[in-house]
């Protein structure tokens, strides 16, 4: 994940209850792309929920609104990729997670999630499969 996130400053939440600082690796942020907004809350990785843990985890969570339609709807492929490449160099690997269906969570119908895991390597397939 980049460490100098200057370039998201302009998109940052200011107002409760998603404030985070200036310079923070994590926040609330909304970006325009293409005539829709795109929320966005990520983190780093390095603290947990309530601030106290490292969870291994860098996490950037994505929902779009369209203001033209008034509505909400689910994240592209390519504002997926768009979404990435704010966060993540274009040689790191991230994910997006299909979990067992007894462990879903929904908290958002809408809303899409990245994942890059921070300990080491992610296996990723051969190439010639993806």
């Amino acid at each position: 994940m980049r460490t100098d996130w200057r370039h998201l400053e302009q998109f940052r939440f200011s107002e409760p209850p998603l404030i985070s600082c200036e310079g923070n690796t994590f926040g609330a942020f909304r970006v325009a792309r293409n005539g829709v907004r795109i929320n966005l809350i990520a983190t780093d990785g390095r603290l947990d929920a309530a601030g106290v843990e490292d969870t291994g985890w860098e996490h950037v969570s994505a929902h779009v609104f369209d203001p033209v339609f008034r509505k909400q709807k689910t994240p592209s492929w390519e504002e997926m990729c768009f979404i990435k490449s704010l966060f993540w160099e274009d040689d790191e690997v991230v994910v997006e997670f299909h979990v067992a269906k007894k462990d879903w969570i929904s908290v958002h119908d809408h809303v899409l999630h990245l994942w890059r895991w921070t300990d080491g390597s992610f296996p990723t397939p051969p190439k010639i499969c993806v």
